[in-house]
């Protein structure tokens, strides 16, 4: 029962994505925030749990993004593979929201980089047209500083949807 709650709740993020940033046009980009919300899994949650949620998020990316399937999902596991060595190696044991932001604009850029390299891998295979200096000189910054604002309303949300999953599995 608890992976039904977190498969819904990453499919309401998802929705969220989908449904709303993509229709703010005062956006520069659309935030990334199954992409923080894995982040802060991955600093705050269970091994096992953190990854599992990287896995759901990457393929309900995969299936929204329109490319190739498995550069969304490669992509997240990359990112956070690189990002889970960082902190857990060179930075405090113990959580901090620094630590939280600091991780999330990291993986932010990695997941950026990685599926552009990835999509750069596939192009050989199917020619995709992407503009890969335009997003990495304009586009970046901002998917960098959008999914930090909403880096603390997730955590809010993983911890709220953390609780609710532990209560229902103590039943």
């Amino acid at each position: 029962m608890k992976w039904v709650i977190w498969i819904l709740a990453i499919f309401l993020l998802l929705t969220v994505s989908d449904g709303i940033f993509i229709n703010i046009n005062s956006l520069p980009v659309v935030p990334s925030i199954l992409l923080i919300l894995c982040t802060t899994a991955l600093i705050l949650g269970d091994h096992l749990e953190a990854w599992l949620i990287m896995i759901v998020s990457g393929i309900f990316l995969d299936f929204a993004s329109g490319l190739p399937d498995g550069i969304m999902l490669t992509s997240i596991l990359l990112a956070a593979l690189f990002v889970y060595v960082v902190v857990n190696w060179f930075l405090a044991k113990e959580f901090n929201i620094p630590i939280l932001f600091l991780s999330v604009g990291l993986m932010t850029f990695l997941f950026i980089v990685f599926s552009l390299a990835l999509v750069k891998i596939y192009s050989f295979l199917q020619p995709i047209e992407i503009d890969y200096s335009y997003i990495l000189l304009n586009k970046l910054f901002w998917y960098i500083m959008i999914n930090l604002i909403l880096t603390y309303p997730i955590y809010l949300y993983f911890n709220l949807i953390n609780r609710l999953a532990f209560r229902v599995s103590k039943r």
